[in-house]
């Protein structure tokens, strides 16, 4: 699995969540690290802050809120 392909399919089940799941930033958080902890990548810096920006990144980009 690429980077992209890793921080798409967090993306991706982050939103199959449901709503009262993902309303806060600790929720996020302990989501992030989960997934940095089972998905195996290639990263430059640290899993899980890269998983973490990609769900800030499609919030922002929704107008979601965490």
């Amino acid at each position: 699995m690429t980077q992209s392909e890793a921080e798409k399919h967090v993306v991706r089940e982050w939103q199959k969540l449901p709503l009262e799941n993902r309303q806060t930033e600790d929720q996020a958080a302990a989501f992030a690290m989960k997934y940095a902890n089972i998905l195996e990548f290639p990263c430059k810096g640290d899993k899980y802050q890269t998983l973490m920006a990609s769900i800030k990144r499609f919030l922002s980009q929704t107008q979601g809120k965490i």
